[in-house]
């Protein structure tokens, strides 16, 4: 049961908060400083704290023209906080509805590491990765939307769950050689359920989705998919 803010989540707390700050002005919703929105939610009950914690994490989606407008022009800080919004909201999800934990057992600091993670990592690889991928396949032809998926799923996909599994096992306190443990069970099972959905939600946003709208097509596609990445790696009852 989570009373209060662990040390671990006042951490990734502040640091999600300036880095969304830096990127959106939310100073202008939130008249407050990450000190005190910190010293709040520390001090209060759990539904309490959710609700601050959520206010923060869903401010992007109050100022959603304003993010659009920026991922158009290519700000990769916006990519990152996008990524860092949904796969928040996407554990949320799997907590709350998937497992059907009550609120009072709710975990926000595990929400916050998967925050984190689409915030540093996952948001700026991917950005980066995309563009890299138009400036190595110019062609747009469907020979060169294929050769972009095949790259896509052959070289990316398997070193992009290489470190999300092991970011994720290890900042939640796992021993190396338990993360070693439960990415040999995991990997593979998340690997092949990426192949029967990203192959060709990528021949989608290649073929059809102009380069500065593919951070909101791959958003839109990754809430469900962020849900279920969650879910595989956090519960350990998980049944194939």
């Amino acid at each position: 049961m989570v009373h209060s803010c662990s040390p671990v989540s006042a951490w990734l707390g502040l640091l999600y908060w300036d880095s969304f700050r830096s990127c959106h002005g939310t100073g202008k919703l939130i008249q407050t400083s990450p000190h005190c929105i910190l010293s709040i939610i520390s001090t209060q009950t759990p539904q309490a704290a959710i609700e601050i914690a959520c206010t923060v994490v869903c401010w992007q989606s109050v100022q959603r023209s304003r993010v659009e407008l920026s991922l158009v022009k290519g700000r990769c800080s916006s990519f990152s906080a996008l990524t860092g919004s949904l796969n928040f909201c996407g554990d949320t999800i799997a907590q709350l509805f998937v497992d059907k934990r009550p609120l009072s057992n709710y975990d926000l600091s595990r929400s916050l590491r998967f925050a984190c993670f689409g915030l540093v990592v996952g948001g700026p690889g991917l950005r980066y990765w995309y563009q890299y991928l138009d400036v190595l396949i110019k062609s747009k032809t469907t020979t060169g939307v294929f050769g972009k998926v095949l790259l896509d799923q052959i070289l990316m996909a398997p070193a992009f769950y290489v470190v999300f599994l092991s970011y994720i096992n290890l900042s939640s306190g796992k021993s190396v050689e338990a993360t070693k443990d439960k990415f040999k069970k995991d990997f593979f099972p998340v690997l092949f359920a990426n192949y029967k959905l990203w192959p060709m939600a990528q021949m989608v946003n290649f073929y059809f989705v102009p380069l500065t709208y593919r951070v909101l097509y791959v958003s839109s596609v990754a809430l469900g998919w962020n849900t279920y990445l969650t879910w595989r790696t956090q519960s350990d009852d998980f049944h194939e």
